[in-house]
Order: structure tokens, then C-alpha cells, then sequence
């Protein structure tokens, strides 16, 4: 996994973690992961997944 980049899409975090891709929409779906929503696609800053992947809790999700 390239950690230079910023935002990382549903992909690179099951791919990151090992969770299956479903697994990971339903998170994001439910909040658990902090993220933006553009269109279709949700976004997640490298800092936000880190954080949540260390059992931090982050700010309230923005969706636009």
C-alpha cells in the first residue's frame, strides 16, 4: 500500500486491512469510518483511517 497517499477509497482500506468490501461499505455506510461522500464514491483521508484503525474517534462525517 502506497502511505504517501491522502485519500484512500473502500478499496485500499480492505486491501489495507484484510476486510472483505462489503465489510467496509457497511462501515462507512454506518459511520464508523470518517469519510466524505463525492457522488458515488466515499472518500477517506489518510488521517481519518489511521485514526479509526488505532481505535481513535474522529469528527462527525461531512456528505455533499
Amino acid at each position: 500500500m502506497d502511505t504517501t497517499k491522502k485519500v484512500l477509497y473502500p478499496e485500499d482500506i480492505a486491501h489495507e486491512t484484510g476486510l472483505g468490501l462489503n465489510l467496509v461499505y457497511k462501515l462507512l455506510r454506518q459511520g464508523s469510518i470518517c469519510h466524505v461522500k463525492a457522488g458515488d464514491r466515499y472518500l477517506v483521508s489518510r488521517f481519518n483511517f489511521e485514526r479509526w484503525l488505532n481505535g481513535q474517534q474522529v469528527g462527525s462525517n461531512q456528505q455533499g
